[in-house]
């Protein structure tokens, strides 16, 4: 006894043990069985507390659930149309394709051609004046000079 007046925390602790023991016998026979009473307003809804759950309520009422099934066929309306889609580009990018085929066969036909005025000996006959202005038109029509830049001169000189 002379132990638990030396130390009164363990007196305090040793109290609430026994009072809460003591509260939860006089709480369960009332706890076990909770009483119902019987809505009279339940078709009126109740005021609210403040505006913004008022203006929830009417957003929850005004907008229907919209069920998980009517999502899924959406969903699937939008992939088979991305489906279509990707079938109309693979199409024309077969287009192209075959395009192009049919360009390198062109190309390839006419290369003897193109040899055989070659070795029919006929030249061309270049003139000076004519061959200068070529070369001005070239660097006109061509690509700019900063599409085109020089080396230094150290780089040059090593």
């Amino acid at each position: 006894m002379q132990f638990l007046l030396d130390n009164p925390f363990i007196l305090i602790i040793l109290l609430g043990i026994l009072s809460s023991m003591f509260k939860t016998n006089k709480e369960k026979p009332a706890n076990k069985k909770p009483t119902r009473q019987a809505s009279t307003t339940s078709t009126e809804n109740p005021p609210p507390s403040n505006p913004m759950a008022e203006v929830f309520r009417e957003l929850v009422e005004e907008a229907p659930a919209k069920p998980i099934y009517n999502e899924y066929v959406d969903t699937k309306k939008e992939a088979e149309a991305k489906i279509a889609a990707l079938k109309k580009q693979q199409e024309q990018y077969a287009d192209k394709v075959s395009r192009m085929n049919t360009l390198s066969r062109i190309n390839e036909q006419s290369q003897p051609l193109m040899e055989s005025v070659a070795k029919s000996g006929r030249t061309f006959k270049v003139e000076g004046e004519k061959l200068a202005d070529a070369i001005i038109w070239s660097e006109i029509l061509g690509p700019p000079r900063a599409k085109k830049p020089h080396r230094s001169m150290n780089f040059r000189s090593r």
